[in-house]
């Protein structure tokens, strides 16, 4: 599976849904799960690939600055919604965090518990569902399960935050989770 085949995947399964994000897990999970084994092993590639090119601190800021807290596993739910919205809006965001802006309204009012299901759909329920056995690769040693790369903004300074975010500043949240980050 080349990387426009993934993108193409993801774009259908993304217009196919109408916006129910609920449906869009569904139809990945049906469409990935219909692949052949080798297609879903490279499906699973290209989706590990686009979550690790957004694992970096100025994504977790803006994604940050928006909703207000961020944590480690809801910084892999929102990579995996990130990457849900398509390829145009994806690298969007990835090249320049404050483009966050643009997807705001769907964002805020994401189900988290759906959004959740994207990654284990796409690491191992689709290739299970297809041959009966788990993928060769466990999902924990997958790349993107380590840290943020590049600089963190301190979010406590506005001048930073108003730098950084221009767009995001203006929609931004309160902190509303103990312990985020």
């Amino acid at each position: 599976m080349t990387e426009d085949d993934f993108w193409a995947l993801v774009e259908r399964c993304r217009t196919g849904s109408r916006g129910d994000l609920g449906e869009l897990v569904r139809l990945l999970e049906r469409r990935v799960s219909a692949l052949p084994p080798r297609e879903i092993l490279g499906f699973s590639d290209h989706w590990y690939a686009a979550s690790d090119s957004a694992l970096k601190w100025p994504v977790w800021d803006a994604a940050c600055v928006l909703m207000g807290w961020v944590i480690d596993d809801s910084f892999g739910d929102f990579r995996a919604w990130l990457i849900s919205r398509g390829r145009a809006s994806f690298e969007a965001v990835v090249e320049n965090p404050d483009n966050l802006a643009d997807l705001a309204d769907e964002l805020l009012v994401t189900q988290w518990a759906v959004a959740e299901q994207l990654d284990p759909i796409v690491r191992w329920v689709a290739y299970e569902a297809a041959t009966g056995e788990f993928p060769p690769e466990h999902p924990v040693d997958a790349p993107g399960q380590g840290r943020p790369r590049g600089e963190r903004i301190d979010l406590a300074d506005e001048r930073a935050v108003r730098e950084h975010f221009p767009r995001l500043r203006e929609l931004r949240r309160p902190a509303r989770h103990e312990g985020a980050q």
